[in-house]
């Protein structure tokens, strides 16, 4: 790399050497060999020798699964939010969203499944947090502030309780958007997707 002759102090068989001097003689490394050499040292170059036979090996030896779109086959879940904790329930709901319940899980990939939420107006809520929790929205105009509690949500829509603490765990990409649509949330006990036979969220 440098330019500069050196001379290798080891080289074992199929592995690394150092060179210590940047006036000794040549690198006697072998003829298959890969030689990086690095002059930051004082003027000293540090060379790895490395077979070109282990760096082919060392390529194929990390593999991992990675999902395509053609690949996704999702299933569907449904749950029942009566007095059940809001963090608790959103972020095993999160999770089936984005598939990382699954060992196929690909972040790029949307592999995550459907779920359906029954009585999502019961979710409750821990502490102070109906007063303490605020919702902000900006219309872009001057003045524009909205702000809304939890307590004043739960009387209005409340759905988007729940909807709101999933979309905050889901990654923040364009994925999120078609995961959240895979959301089912009703404010009773009946649902309208018999026909994909859905299962109980697992915990």
């Amino acid at each position: 790399g440098s330019g500069r002759k050196c001379r290798v102090s080891a080289i074992a068989a199929g592995g690394y050497g150092l060179a210590a001097s940047a006036t000794g003689a040549p690198i006697d490394a072998p003829e298959d060999a890969f030689i990086l050499s690095d002059s930051r040292y004082g003027g000293a170059i540090r060379a790895n020798v490395l077979p070109n036979s282990k760096r082919a090996q060392m390529k194929t030896a990390n593999k991992c699964y990675l999902a395509k779109p053609a690949d996704r086959d999702p299933d569907w879940y449904v749950v029942d939010a009566t007095d059940q904790v809001l963090g608790r329930l959103a972020v095993r709901i999160a999770t089936v969203l984005m598939g990382k319940h699954k060992p196929t899980f690909t972040p790029h990939v949307d592999m995550g499944d459907h779920v359906i939420v029954l009585n999502a107006h019961k979710i409750r809520v821990t502490g102070k947090k109906d007063e303490e929790i605020v919702y902000q929205r900006y219309s872009r105009y001057p003045s524009g502030l909205r702000e809304t509690t939890l307590a004043q949500q739960r009387n209005r829509h409340p759905e988007r309780i729940l909807q709101e603490a999933v979309r905050r765990m889901l990654p923040k990409n364009k994925l999120a958007v078609n995961m959240l649509k895979k959301l089912k949330l009703y404010n009773g006990t009946e649902h309208h997707h018999q026909a994909q036979q859905p299962i109980p969220l697992p915990n």
